[in-house]
Protein backbone atom coordinates (compact mmCIF):
# COMPACT_ATOMS: atom_id res chain seq x y z
CA UNK A 1 0.00 0.00 0.00
CA UNK A 2 1.30 3.43 -0.59
CA UNK A 3 -0.13 6.62 1.25
CA UNK A 4 1.28 10.54 1.68
CA UNK A 5 3.43 11.12 4.40
CA UNK A 6 2.35 14.83 4.05
CA UNK A 7 -0.51 17.03 2.40
CA UNK A 8 1.50 18.41 -0.18
CA UNK A 9 1.76 18.23 -4.01
CA UNK A 10 4.64 15.01 -5.63
CA UNK A 11 6.04 15.83 -8.38
CA UNK A 12 5.55 12.42 -9.97
CA UNK A 13 3.55 9.18 -9.57
CA UNK A 14 6.40 6.71 -10.94
CA UNK A 15 7.52 4.43 -8.56
CA UNK A 16 10.64 2.83 -8.85
CA UNK A 17 10.56 -1.03 -7.61
CA UNK A 18 14.19 -2.94 -7.57
CA UNK A 19 14.33 -6.64 -6.33
CA UNK A 20 17.94 -8.58 -5.66
CA UNK A 21 17.49 -12.09 -6.01
CA UNK A 22 19.56 -15.23 -6.40
CA UNK A 23 18.96 -17.57 -9.12
CA UNK A 24 19.43 -21.43 -8.63
CA UNK A 25 22.72 -21.08 -9.87
CA UNK A 26 23.50 -19.58 -7.33
CA UNK A 27 24.04 -16.06 -9.25
CA UNK A 28 22.97 -12.80 -8.09
CA UNK A 29 20.61 -10.52 -10.47
CA UNK A 30 18.90 -7.33 -9.96
CA UNK A 31 15.77 -6.31 -11.61
CA UNK A 32 14.32 -3.00 -11.75
CA UNK A 33 11.12 -2.13 -12.60
CA UNK A 34 9.12 1.51 -12.94
CA UNK A 35 5.33 1.52 -12.82
CA UNK A 36 2.65 4.29 -11.93
CA UNK A 37 0.89 4.69 -9.03
CA UNK A 38 -2.78 5.17 -8.79
CA UNK A 39 -3.74 9.10 -8.76
CA UNK A 40 -6.68 8.81 -6.48
CA UNK A 41 -3.49 9.00 -4.23
CA UNK A 42 -3.24 12.62 -4.52
CA UNK A 43 -6.40 14.07 -6.98
CA UNK A 44 -9.78 14.15 -6.62
CA UNK A 45 -12.80 15.39 -9.00
CA UNK A 46 -13.36 19.11 -8.64
CA UNK A 47 -14.95 21.79 -10.58
CA UNK A 48 -13.15 23.47 -13.63
CA UNK A 49 -12.19 26.63 -13.27
CA UNK A 50 -11.74 29.47 -16.65
CA UNK A 51 -8.38 31.34 -15.43
CA UNK A 52 -6.02 30.34 -13.62
CA UNK A 53 -2.25 31.87 -12.94
CA UNK A 54 -0.16 29.33 -14.63
CA UNK A 55 -0.88 27.86 -18.44
CA UNK A 56 1.15 25.15 -20.04
CA UNK A 57 0.07 24.32 -23.80
CA UNK A 58 1.16 21.15 -25.42
CA UNK A 59 0.04 20.16 -29.35
CA UNK A 60 -0.64 16.35 -30.25
CA UNK A 61 0.04 14.78 -34.23
CA UNK A 62 -3.58 13.33 -33.26
CA UNK A 63 -7.16 14.72 -33.04
CA UNK A 64 -8.11 15.60 -29.53
CA UNK A 65 -9.75 13.16 -27.79
CA UNK A 66 -12.66 13.72 -25.26
CA UNK A 67 -11.24 14.13 -21.64
CA UNK A 68 -14.66 11.91 -20.70
CA UNK A 69 -12.53 9.77 -22.21
CA UNK A 70 -9.21 9.88 -20.76
CA UNK A 71 -10.10 10.44 -17.25
CA UNK A 72 -13.15 8.34 -17.11
CA UNK A 73 -13.00 8.45 -13.13
CA UNK A 74 -12.89 11.97 -12.83
CA UNK A 75 -15.84 12.68 -15.24
CA UNK A 76 -19.59 12.07 -14.54
CA UNK A 77 -22.91 12.41 -16.67
CA UNK A 78 -22.72 16.57 -15.81
CA UNK A 79 -19.09 17.50 -16.59
CA UNK A 80 -17.80 19.23 -19.42
CA UNK A 81 -16.51 17.22 -22.15
CA UNK A 82 -13.55 19.91 -23.09
CA UNK A 83 -13.02 20.59 -19.39
CA UNK A 84 -11.83 18.69 -16.27
CA UNK A 85 -10.94 19.93 -12.97
CA UNK A 86 -8.51 18.41 -10.40
CA UNK A 87 -8.32 19.04 -6.58
CA UNK A 88 -5.07 18.27 -4.82
CA UNK A 89 -3.75 16.74 -1.81
CA UNK A 90 -2.53 20.17 -0.67
CA UNK A 91 -5.86 21.42 -1.78
CA UNK A 92 -4.59 23.52 -4.75
CA UNK A 93 -6.50 22.97 -7.88
CA UNK A 94 -5.98 22.54 -11.72
CA UNK A 95 -7.94 22.09 -14.51
CA UNK A 96 -7.09 20.35 -18.03
CA UNK A 97 -8.56 21.82 -21.24
CA UNK A 98 -8.93 20.49 -24.84
CA UNK A 99 -9.36 22.28 -27.97
CA UNK A 100 -12.46 21.72 -30.35
CA UNK A 101 -11.16 22.08 -33.51
CA UNK A 102 -7.22 21.83 -33.17
CA UNK A 103 -4.89 19.37 -31.33
CA UNK A 104 -4.04 21.42 -28.39
CA UNK A 105 -4.52 20.91 -24.74
CA UNK A 106 -4.02 23.05 -22.17
CA UNK A 107 -3.51 23.01 -18.15
CA UNK A 108 -3.56 25.53 -15.77
CA UNK A 109 -3.29 25.83 -12.03
CA UNK A 110 -2.28 28.94 -9.82
CA UNK A 111 0.40 26.86 -8.28
CA UNK A 112 3.24 25.40 -10.78
CA UNK A 113 3.45 22.28 -8.24
CA UNK A 114 0.16 20.67 -9.12
CA UNK A 115 1.25 20.83 -13.20
CA UNK A 116 3.71 18.02 -13.16
CA UNK A 117 1.13 15.50 -12.34
CA UNK A 118 -1.12 16.15 -14.39
CA UNK A 119 0.91 16.35 -17.70
CA UNK A 120 2.39 13.10 -16.27
CA UNK A 121 -0.94 11.57 -16.03
CA UNK A 122 -1.97 13.38 -19.73
CA UNK A 123 1.27 12.22 -21.54
CA UNK A 124 0.25 8.64 -20.29
CA UNK A 125 -3.55 8.15 -21.31
CA UNK A 126 -2.74 9.48 -24.38
CA UNK A 127 -0.50 7.20 -25.01
CA UNK A 128 -2.96 4.36 -24.31
CA UNK A 129 -5.65 5.81 -26.18
CA UNK A 130 -3.60 6.97 -28.90
CA UNK A 131 -1.13 4.48 -29.44
CA UNK A 132 2.62 4.36 -28.87
CA UNK A 133 3.49 6.44 -31.35
CA UNK A 134 1.20 9.58 -30.55
CA UNK A 135 4.01 12.42 -29.99
CA UNK A 136 2.91 15.15 -27.69
CA UNK A 137 5.01 18.64 -28.69
CA UNK A 138 5.83 22.02 -26.50
CA UNK A 139 6.91 25.13 -27.94
CA UNK A 140 6.27 27.69 -25.06
CA UNK A 141 9.21 29.12 -23.24
CA UNK A 142 10.32 27.25 -20.01
CA UNK A 143 9.33 28.39 -16.62
CA UNK A 144 12.72 30.17 -15.43
CA UNK A 145 11.00 32.73 -13.17
CA UNK A 146 8.98 29.91 -11.26
CA UNK A 147 11.77 28.16 -10.86
CA UNK A 148 13.52 31.05 -9.84
CA UNK A 149 11.26 31.68 -7.12
CA UNK A 150 11.45 28.41 -5.86
CA UNK A 151 15.22 27.91 -5.43
CA UNK A 152 15.03 31.30 -3.91
CA UNK A 153 12.60 30.06 -1.03
CA UNK A 154 14.38 26.89 -0.76
CA UNK A 155 17.97 28.55 -0.10
CA UNK A 156 15.95 31.00 2.29
CA UNK A 157 14.62 28.23 4.12
CA UNK A 158 18.32 26.57 4.42
CA UNK A 159 19.76 29.68 5.66
CA UNK A 160 16.94 29.54 8.10
CA UNK A 161 18.10 26.01 9.58
CA UNK A 162 21.90 26.69 8.88
CA UNK A 163 21.50 29.56 11.64
CA UNK A 164 19.37 27.56 14.52
CA UNK A 165 22.15 25.01 13.70
CA UNK A 166 24.75 27.70 14.53
CA UNK A 167 22.61 28.44 17.46
CA UNK A 168 22.77 25.02 18.99
CA UNK A 169 26.10 24.52 18.20
CA UNK A 170 26.25 27.51 20.91
CA UNK A 171 23.50 27.02 23.42
CA UNK A 172 25.34 23.21 23.97
CA UNK A 173 21.75 21.89 24.14
CA UNK A 174 21.88 17.87 23.38
CA UNK A 175 18.32 17.68 23.10
CA UNK A 176 18.14 19.98 20.10
CA UNK A 177 21.27 18.50 18.93
CA UNK A 178 19.36 15.07 19.25
CA UNK A 179 15.87 16.31 17.90
CA UNK A 180 17.43 17.47 14.61
CA UNK A 181 19.70 15.39 14.08
CA UNK A 182 22.80 17.98 14.08
CA UNK A 183 26.00 17.62 15.04
CA UNK A 184 25.48 13.97 15.90
CA UNK A 185 29.39 13.70 16.88
CA UNK A 186 29.42 15.16 19.58
CA UNK A 187 26.08 13.64 21.06
CA UNK A 188 28.00 11.40 22.69
CA UNK A 189 30.48 14.01 24.52
CA UNK A 190 27.32 15.97 25.48
CA UNK A 191 25.45 13.17 26.99
CA UNK A 192 28.24 12.03 29.07
CA UNK A 193 28.01 15.80 30.52
CA UNK A 194 24.74 15.39 31.07
CA UNK A 195 24.41 12.38 32.99
CA UNK A 196 26.96 13.61 35.12
CA UNK A 197 25.45 16.73 35.81
CA UNK A 198 22.88 14.34 37.49
CA UNK A 199 25.08 12.89 39.35
CA UNK A 200 26.39 16.00 41.14
CA UNK A 201 22.77 16.65 41.87
CA UNK A 202 21.75 13.39 43.27
CA UNK A 203 24.88 14.22 45.38
CA UNK A 204 24.24 17.36 46.41
CA UNK A 205 20.73 15.54 47.41
CA UNK A 206 22.24 13.16 49.72
CA UNK A 207 24.68 15.59 51.31
CA UNK A 208 24.22 15.90 55.28
CA UNK A 209 24.25 19.75 55.25
CA UNK A 210 22.73 20.48 51.58
CA UNK A 211 22.84 24.06 50.47
CA UNK A 212 20.37 25.92 48.88
CA UNK A 213 19.55 24.60 45.32
CA UNK A 214 17.72 27.54 43.90
CA UNK A 215 20.22 29.23 41.89
CA UNK A 216 20.52 25.61 40.06
CA UNK A 217 16.93 25.46 39.65
CA UNK A 218 17.00 29.12 38.02
CA UNK A 219 19.91 28.24 35.50
CA UNK A 220 17.92 24.97 34.64
CA UNK A 221 14.72 26.73 33.94
CA UNK A 222 16.17 29.07 32.37
CA UNK A 223 18.16 26.70 30.14
CA UNK A 224 14.74 24.61 29.59
CA UNK A 225 13.40 27.83 28.28
CA UNK A 226 16.00 28.15 25.60
CA UNK A 227 16.14 24.36 24.87
CA UNK A 228 12.14 24.58 24.05
CA UNK A 229 12.33 27.64 22.45
CA UNK A 230 15.67 26.37 19.48
CA UNK A 231 13.37 23.39 19.77
CA UNK A 232 10.33 25.09 18.30
CA UNK A 233 11.87 27.12 15.57
CA UNK A 234 14.36 24.33 14.39
CA UNK A 235 11.18 22.00 14.09
CA UNK A 236 9.25 24.73 12.58
CA UNK A 237 12.35 25.76 10.16
CA UNK A 238 12.92 22.29 9.30
CA UNK A 239 9.30 21.98 7.83
CA UNK A 240 9.76 24.98 5.87
CA UNK A 241 12.50 23.30 4.43
CA UNK A 242 10.67 20.07 3.37
CA UNK A 243 8.08 21.78 2.07
CA UNK A 244 10.66 24.36 -0.20
CA UNK A 245 12.17 21.51 -1.27
CA UNK A 246 8.97 19.53 -2.24
CA UNK A 247 8.01 22.63 -4.33
CA UNK A 248 11.14 23.05 -5.78
CA UNK A 249 11.31 19.21 -6.88
CA UNK A 250 7.99 20.14 -8.42
CA UNK A 251 9.39 23.21 -10.89
CA UNK A 252 12.10 20.95 -11.42
CA UNK A 253 10.23 18.20 -12.87
CA UNK A 254 7.87 19.96 -14.85
CA UNK A 255 11.28 21.96 -16.41
CA UNK A 256 12.64 18.10 -16.78
CA UNK A 257 9.09 17.29 -18.81
CA UNK A 258 8.97 20.23 -20.65
CA UNK A 259 12.91 19.64 -21.97
CA UNK A 260 11.75 16.23 -22.89
CA UNK A 261 8.69 17.51 -24.89
CA UNK A 262 11.38 20.02 -26.99
CA UNK A 263 12.32 16.67 -28.41
CA UNK A 264 16.06 17.64 -28.10
CA UNK A 265 19.33 15.62 -28.76
CA UNK A 266 19.58 12.30 -26.87
CA UNK A 267 22.39 12.88 -25.69
CA UNK A 268 22.00 16.44 -24.33
CA UNK A 269 18.55 14.90 -22.77
CA UNK A 270 20.16 12.32 -20.64
CA UNK A 271 22.26 15.04 -19.16
CA UNK A 272 19.20 17.27 -18.48
CA UNK A 273 17.71 14.36 -16.95
CA UNK A 274 20.75 13.75 -14.77
CA UNK A 275 20.79 17.68 -14.22
CA UNK A 276 17.12 18.26 -13.36
CA UNK A 277 16.61 15.99 -10.08
CA UNK A 278 13.85 16.24 -8.72
CA UNK A 279 15.22 14.17 -5.34
CA UNK A 280 16.06 17.31 -3.70
CA UNK A 281 18.16 16.86 -0.72
CA UNK A 282 20.76 19.35 1.41
CA UNK A 283 23.86 17.91 2.90
CA UNK A 284 25.45 19.77 5.92
CA UNK A 285 28.67 20.13 3.85
CA UNK A 286 27.18 20.68 0.87
CA UNK A 287 23.65 22.34 -0.17
CA UNK A 288 21.01 21.78 -3.06
CA UNK A 289 22.50 25.14 -4.89
CA UNK A 290 26.25 24.27 -4.55
CA UNK A 291 25.21 21.12 -6.92
CA UNK A 292 23.40 21.88 -9.50
CA UNK A 293 25.45 25.33 -9.84
CA UNK A 294 28.38 23.27 -10.62
CA UNK A 295 26.51 21.29 -13.19
CA UNK A 296 24.75 24.22 -14.87
CA UNK A 297 28.19 25.40 -15.03
CA UNK A 298 29.55 22.20 -16.82
CA UNK A 299 26.90 22.20 -19.49
CA UNK A 300 27.13 26.04 -20.32
CA UNK A 301 30.74 24.61 -21.27
CA UNK A 302 30.29 21.62 -22.66
CA UNK A 303 27.20 20.37 -24.73
CA UNK A 304 25.72 24.77 -24.28
CA UNK A 305 28.57 26.24 -24.87
CA UNK A 306 28.46 29.48 -27.32
CA UNK A 307 32.48 29.35 -28.28
CA UNK A 308 35.30 27.04 -28.29
CA UNK A 309 36.70 29.41 -25.73
CA UNK A 310 33.90 28.68 -23.19
CA UNK A 311 34.61 24.87 -24.09
CA UNK A 312 38.47 25.40 -23.08
CA UNK A 313 37.30 26.11 -19.60
CA UNK A 314 35.25 23.26 -18.81
CA UNK A 315 38.18 21.76 -16.84
CA UNK A 316 37.91 25.13 -14.84
CA UNK A 317 34.36 24.29 -12.94
CA UNK A 318 33.79 26.27 -10.15
CA UNK A 319 32.71 24.14 -6.65
CA UNK A 320 32.45 26.78 -4.18
CA UNK A 321 29.45 27.55 -1.77
CA UNK A 322 26.96 29.10 -3.27
CA UNK A 323 26.18 32.28 -0.84
CA UNK A 324 24.54 34.56 -3.27
CA UNK A 325 21.75 33.63 -6.09
CA UNK A 326 22.48 36.34 -8.44
CA UNK A 327 25.10 33.91 -10.14
CA UNK A 328 23.27 30.73 -9.46
CA UNK A 329 19.74 32.53 -11.45
CA UNK A 330 21.95 33.45 -14.11
CA UNK A 331 23.62 30.28 -14.78
CA UNK A 332 20.40 28.54 -14.56
CA UNK A 333 18.45 30.94 -16.99
CA UNK A 334 21.38 30.71 -19.55
CA UNK A 335 20.81 26.96 -19.21
CA UNK A 336 17.13 27.23 -20.25
CA UNK A 337 17.66 30.29 -22.67
CA UNK A 338 19.82 27.70 -24.58
CA UNK A 339 18.06 24.87 -24.95
CA UNK A 340 15.45 25.68 -27.25
CA UNK A 341 18.19 27.51 -29.37
CA UNK A 342 20.03 24.37 -29.31
CA UNK A 343 17.50 22.33 -30.56
CA UNK A 344 16.88 24.91 -32.92
CA UNK A 345 20.26 24.54 -34.12
CA UNK A 346 20.36 20.81 -34.50
CA UNK A 347 17.17 20.60 -36.76
CA UNK A 348 18.73 22.99 -39.02
CA UNK A 349 22.04 20.89 -39.36
CA UNK A 350 19.98 17.69 -39.50
CA UNK A 351 17.86 19.53 -42.09
CA UNK A 352 21.30 20.84 -44.06
CA UNK A 353 22.83 17.14 -44.00
CA UNK A 354 19.52 15.69 -45.89
CA UNK A 355 19.91 18.26 -48.58
CA UNK A 356 23.77 17.89 -48.61
CA UNK A 357 23.22 14.04 -48.90
CA UNK A 358 21.15 14.41 -51.80
CA UNK A 359 22.79 16.48 -53.68
CA UNK A 360 24.76 14.73 -56.34
CA UNK A 361 28.52 14.62 -56.18
CA UNK A 362 29.85 17.86 -58.21
CA UNK A 363 32.61 15.10 -60.11
CA UNK A 364 30.26 12.78 -61.31
CA UNK A 365 27.54 15.43 -62.66
CA UNK A 366 30.54 16.58 -64.78
CA UNK A 367 31.22 13.19 -65.56
CA UNK A 368 27.61 12.64 -66.47
CA UNK A 369 27.67 16.47 -68.66
CA UNK A 370 30.55 15.12 -70.26
CA UNK A 371 29.16 11.86 -71.56
CA UNK A 372 26.18 13.45 -72.43
CA UNK A 373 27.75 16.09 -74.85
CA UNK A 374 30.06 13.10 -76.16
CA UNK A 375 27.63 10.98 -77.39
Amino acid sequence: HAFLDEAQDVPSLIVEVKVSVINTFGVPRALTRFTLLPSSLILEAAGAEKENKHKITLTTDQPPRALASLFEEYCDSQASPNAIGFKGASGNRATILVAKHSEKYRLQSDTVTMLPVLIELLLARLKKNCGPDCKVFFSSPLPASDIFNYANEHFIAKSRVKELQVSANTTNDWKSLNFAGFLQENLCQLTAQFRLIQKRLIAKYRAKNPISLKPLELLLGDTYTDISEITDKLECELENLAKAQSDLACALYLAKQLIDLLHVDKDLMSMISSLFCTNVKDLDIQAWEDVMDASFCYLLRTLLAKTEKDRLRAPHTSFDEVKDLAKFEKHLGQVLERLPKQHALKEDDDVFDKDESQKPDSDQSEEVAFCKEKS
